[in-house]
């Protein structure tokens, strides 16, 4: 695998909980009481420099108990070390910088990590590699995540389970393994440790749909990262059928979408306004004549990250590129039309399903099926709650 930049410990949220094997974490704890002679005062020590990493402690000794047991008994709850606690006493046990030797040491024997309360924990893989895969998650909280704020949760929606699985193995996959909780069928609840960890290191907001960005930093990555960037939001976001399109009502956000698209070398226009009842969306188009150059890219980036393709929709991309290569050579004059009345010899069939079986676009079908129904040699009905003609021969 490439070498990648790597994520450690100590450069994640000050607030994360750090559950550390026994023994080492209270050796820990014990050596720095020592230092200090008494726990009153090492925990007045805490108190005194929380301000420094964004915090406003007010610890009593028995805090330290209960770091050493690593869980409250009572309430069942996580009472993991905070991390800028953590790092501020391992100072006393080798030098000032956070990744001492101690901290190190740590890192490689956590447990798990989580945040205070009752957050779900996760199971630690450290360092944490920022790799394509680990962007591709910025980029679904940009189309149907949610970066939530103090009392609410963060998540991700998705409607379809394969799209929704392919998430979680991302999450999974960069952060390590915790238990995945789905709610309403169709959302990943994202922990907070991670979601924390996601808006500090790349300087997220909230993610709301009507402002996300993607940031500059993003955006003058490598093309590996920005193209796994880009199939996430086409799977949220996107259209594949006779065009490739994305959308959304926030026209910012499809400007650095086109962007991206420019820098990977493929032809893209937009954004396009589009008016609608529930109120005004824009397009961006990705050109036909780029299909081939992406799927071949996407089918590259896959080999080292399998989750980096477009889901759900990929086989949708795979039959314009198929389309476009049956394309170049060119069925003789009537095939097209003769394997029609073939397929409805045998079945009724909607246009979707011809479509699918003749490997060609709606465009050329509705021509082909516009010239048979004016020989009067297939005929079509309108069913009922369906918006699908149905096409059948006429005998």
């Amino acid at each position: 695998m490439k070498d990648y930049k790597e994520i450690h410990l100590w450069e994640l949220p000050p607030e994360t909980r750090l559950i550390i094997k026994k023994e080492l974490g209270y050796n820990l704890i014990t050596q720095y009481i020592k230092f200090h002679k008494t726990w009153r005062t090492a925990a007045e020590y805490l108190n005194s420099i929380s301000s420094l990493h964004g915090q406003k402690t007010n610890y009593y000794p028995g805090i330290f108990g209960h770091w050493r047991n690593g869980a409250e008994a009572k309430k069942g709850a996580s009472r993991g070390i905070p991390l800028w606690a953590a790092i501020e006493m391992s100072k006393f046990l080798s030098d000032d910088s956070p990744d001492n030797k101690i901290m190190r040491q740590l890192e490689a024997n956590l447990e798990s990590y989580t945040t205070q309360g009752r957050g779900i924990l996760i199971k630690a893989r450290f360092p944490i590699k920022l790799t394509p895969e680990l962007v591709s998650i910025v980029f679904h909280l940009c189309g149907d995540g949610h970066l939530a704020g103090k009392g609410d949760y963060s998540h991700y929606r998705q409607v379809n389970l394969q799209g929704l699985n392919n998430f979680s193995k991302k999450l999974h996959n960069c952060f390590g393994n915790f238990e995945t909780s789905i709610a309403e069928n169709s959302k990943i609840i994202i922990p907070k440790a991670i979601s924390n960890s996601l808006k500090a290191y790349f300087r997220l907001n909230t993610c709301y749909w009507g402002v996300a960005r993607i940031s500059e930093e993003i955006k003058k990555l490598p093309k590996d990262f920005l193209l796994a960037g880009l199939t996430a939001f086409i799977i949220d976001e996107g259209h594949i059928g006779e065009t490739i399109e994305i959308y959304s009502s926030n026209k910012e956000l499809l400007q650095d979408i086109r962007e991206i698209i420019n820098k990977l070398g493929y032809i893209g226009y937009g954004p396009k306004i589009k008016k609608q009842p529930r109120g005004t969306h824009y397009r961006v188009y990705i050109s036909l004549k780029s299909a081939a150059k992406l799927y071949e890219n996407i089918q590259e980036l896959k080999k080292q990250f399998p989750t980096c393709g477009l889901a759900h929709k990929e086989h949708l991309l795979a039959k314009i590129v198929e389309r476009q290569k049956r394309n170049l050579k060119k069925r003789p004059d009537g095939e097209t039309q003769n394997r029609i009345l073939s397929l409805l010899s045998d079945t009724n069939l909607n246009s979707l399903e011809l479509r699918t079986k003749l490997h060609i676009c709606g465009s050329t079908l509705r021509e082909h099926l516009a010239k048979l129904e004016a020989q009067n040699k297939i005929k079509s009905e309108k069913p009922e709650r369906s918006c699908c003609l149905i096409w059948s021969k006429v005998e």
